[in-house]
């Protein structure tokens, strides 16, 4: 097992890395560590532009962890990703809370969001189960 020292570094690696393949290594590694800090290391690669198309296995290791914080930044991704981020993004918000008010503001964004833009099939789906989930 990794000291706390050890997967210290590793978080501060996953940030600064360049290498998509090594970056994914350590988001997998310190998702299994369980690592404290990992989430809003996680959530700001995700939401960093540069990264768009490499955010898969990202937005997966975050689904492994309580998303209460970042329901909005998924629902987001549901709506704006490619196929595997919007299938981990709702795998994330699956089990999810949420109050009434919460769950109303974002079903308001995803029928702004179907308004607004051509859908992709996968998008168009997974946007209706979460209409369902929400209601």
């Amino acid at each position: 097992m990794a000291s706390i020292r050890d997967l210290q570094a590793q978080l501060i690696e996953l940030e600064s890395t360049s290498d998509n393949i090594r970056r994914n290594e350590l988001a997998l590694h310190l998702m299994d560590q369980k690592m404290p800090g990992l989430t809003d290391a996680l959530v700001r690669l995700i939401q960093r532009p540069e990264l768009q198309n490499y955010r898969g296995t990202l937005v997966y290791c975050l689904s492994h962890f309580n998303c209460r914080r970042h329901v909005d930044l998924l629902v987001e991704l549901v709506i704006t990703g490619n196929y595997e981020v919007a299938y981990h993004a709702m795998d994330a918000l699956f089990p999810v809370q949420l109050s009434r008010v919460k769950a109303q503001r974002l079903l308001t964004t995803l029928e702004l969001a179907q308004i607004k833009k051509e859908l992709r099939d996968h998008q168009r789906e997974f946007m209706e189960k979460l209409r369902e989930w929400f209601e």
